[in-house]
């Protein structure tokens, strides 16, 4: 069976979660015995070219930035090479939000990481790229409601983002909350690395629905009672200049790293050595870099919002924190820092719970059966 993904990322430049859930998949099928292309974003200045990640095959489909017209620009380029190489494929899998609606005889499966909806609605002007985000968020809401509306069968990688979807399409379709998944083998602890005392590690995009700037006010009351406390945030995004701003006006640039975008080795050894993962979001599907670090026994804290809430169990394997409440995540941080034992306990507790609820071979297991049942039909 030929399996093709569509993403809105610029894949195989992995920076967020979704490239991450499609690479880790598409490695998992070719094991299987599938075949598997992705088509993504390419280039103004070539037209479709073809190029690998591994052993992926990867379609780089042209794209022009025309913001906020740029997913339905796409869309006439992807629908046109999709329509010339449609009999290569048994089934399409795309991966929202911001992909384009096709036109396609094929079986749609469309893989739901977090609505626009909830993005939208739970992101705040720090940036130039959240307000007109919100500008234009009859826009997008209608991309991601025309993509939902037209697939054969939603999945969600969670139940939270399965309500958002039943409040957008409220027609009958095959809706199944599959989870979001980690490489257990991959992402562990290493014993023979030792972890830094005071490390406090956030490793994701950096966009304003992140809270990072609740991390880094609570950055201030944490600094006081540990002075050489260390921040680091690791990845890329739009809310880069107005965090820095941030930290210069608290005086915490001692105190604070960013690394920029850091590659899979890199990445790994931060969540085996760090003292702790904080996770500030104001929304979620199902984030992956808290699974890693869970995964990694990796002592975590995120706030009690969608998703989050759904792998953490508060004070069992990890704690759940008020969102927008700096001063909540300040307590909850020194708490841990003072505390061995429970980093401890919660390391363990944590590092069970994704081998038992997230790892990718179960995941694989679920869409694998939803494939075969759309081929069938």
């Amino acid at each position: 069976m030929h399996i093709c993904m569509i993403t809105g990322e610029q894949f195989p430049q992995v920076y967020g979660g979704i490239g991450n859930y499609i690479y880790n998949l598409s490695k998992i099928l070719l094991a299987r015995g599938y075949d598997v292309t992705i088509l993504t974003r390419g280039s103004i200045f070539r037209k479709c070219y073809k190029t690998k990640l591994d052993t992926i095959e990867i379609w780089k489909i042209r794209y022009f930035p025309i913001y906020p017209f740029h997913v339905r620009v796409h869309g006439y380029f992807l629908n046109k090479i999709l329509l010339k190489n449609e009999k290569k494929f048994d089934v399409i899998h795309m991966h929202s939000p911001l992909v384009p609606s096709l036109k396609t005889n094929l079986p749609v499966i469309v893989t739901e990481h977090g609505t626009v909806q909830g993005v939208i609605s739970n992101s705040v002007n720090q940036d130039l790229s959240s307000i007109f985000t919100k500008i234009f968020s009859k826009e997008f809401i209608a991309l991601d409601q025309a993509v939902l509306s037209n697939a054969d069968v939603v999945t969600t990688v969670s139940n939270s983002c399965m309500h958002e979807i039943k409040t957008m399409i409220p027609e009958k379709k095959e809706l199944y909350v599959i989870g979001n998944a980690v490489d257990t083998n991959l992402f562990r602890p290493d014993p023979n690395r030792e972890r830094d005392k005071k490390t406090i590690l956030y490793a994701g995009r950096l966009d304003s629905g992140k809270g990072i700037s609740d991390l880094i006010l609570s950055g201030k009351e944490v600094c006081k009672k540990f002075p050489d406390a260390k921040f680091i945030l690791a990845g890329k995004g739009p809310n880069l200049g107005y965090l820095k701003r941030l930290i210069v006006k608290l005086k915490l640039t001692e105190n604070f790293l960013f690394t920029g975008y850091l590659n899979q080795k890199e990445l790994l050894h931060l969540y085996q050595s760090s003292t702790m993962y904080v996770l500030p979001s104001y929304h979620e599907g199902l984030p992956t870099g808290l699974l890693e670090a869970m995964s990694c026994g990796l002592p975590s804290i995120a706030t009690d919002v969608s998703g989050c809430s759904e792998v953490i169990i508060n004070n069992e394997n990890g704690i759940l924190v008020q969102p927008k409440c700096p001063e909540d995540l300040s307590l909850k941080i020194i708490n841990l820092l003072e505390s061995q034992d429970d980093r401890d306990r919660l390391a363990k507790s944590a590092r069970d719970h994704i081998i038992n609820n997230y790892d990718w071979n179960k995941v694989a297991d679920k869409i694998e059966n939803i494939y075969h049942s759309l081929k069938l039909n």
